[in-house]
C-alpha cells in the first residue's frame, strides 16, 4: 500500500478520504493542499465535463470505473489518471478505494510528440526537396509530391515503384529526363 508508487486512497460512501497511501503527501501540489479537516474527494479533483468528481466514478458500473482522466483543483495543469473500485460493499461501511497517476509529464510528452509529427508532416509536404521513407526490406512506404514531380518529366506515371532499388534505375532517373523537367519547368 504505501510502497506503491501510485496514488492510493480510501473513500467512505460520503467521498470523504478515510486514509492515503504515503504517495498523497509525497506529491507536493497535493500535500500543499492538504486541509487539517477530513478532505472530501471533491476537495482535490475535477472533471471538467461534471462538478461533482466523486458522483461521476460512484454511479458507474459496479465492476469499478473506467480509468478517467482527472485534473488537481488547485492546479488545473496537473493530470491525473483516476480508477475508483467498491472496496467493501457493506451497505453502513461502503467504501472505495481511488488509485491515481499523475500522467502531466506523459501528458507534456505528448503534446510535444505532436507538435513534433505536425512539423515534420510540414517539411515533408511542402518542402523543396524530394523526400521518401522506406522500411528495411527497401520497400517505399511514401513519397512527397515534390519527388513524385522530379520522377514524372512529361506526365509519365511511376505509380508501379515500390522499392528503392526500382527508383534508382537508370531508366527511372536518369540525368538527361530530370533536366529536361529542370529547362522546361524554368522556362
Amino acid at each position: 500500500f504505501n510502497s506503491a508508487p501510485d496514488i492510493i486512497i480510501i473513500l467512505n460512501s460520503k467521498g470523504e478520504i478515510v486514509s492515503a497511501n504515503t504517495a498523497l503527501k509525497k506529491n507536493k501540489d497535493l500535500a500543499k493542499t492538504l486541509p487539517g479537516s477530513i478532505p472530501h474527494f471533491n476537495d482535490f479533483f475535477t472533471i471538467p465535463e461534471t462538478k461533482n468528481a466523486f458522483r461521476y466514478f460512484t454511479r458507474l458500473k459496479k465492476g469499478g470505473s473506467p480509468e478517467t482522466r482527472i485534473l488537481l483543483k488547485s492546479n488545473r495543469k496537473k493530470v491525473f489518471l483516476c480508477k475508483i473500485s467498491v472496496l467493501n460493499k457493506e451497505t453502513n461501511k461502503k467504501q472505495y478505494i481511488a488509485v491515481l497517476r499523475d500522467i502531466t509529464e506523459l501528458e507534456l510528452y505528448q503534446l510535444q510528440l505532436s507538435a513534433s509529427e505536425r512539423r515534420y508532416r510540414e517539411i515533408f509536404n511542402g518542402g523543396s526537396d524530394g523526400i521518401f521513407m522506406f522500411s528495411s526490406n527497401g520497400a517505399i512506404s511514401e513519397m512527397n509530391a515534390t519527388l513524385k514531380n522530379l520522377l514524372q518529366p512529361g506526365g509519365v506515371n511511376f505509380s508501379h515503384i515500390k522499392y528503392v532499388s526500382q527508383l534508382m534505375q537508370p531508366v527511372h532517373f536518369t540525368p538527361e529526363k530530370l533536366l529536361k523537367k529542370i529547362v522546361t519547368e524554368d522556362t
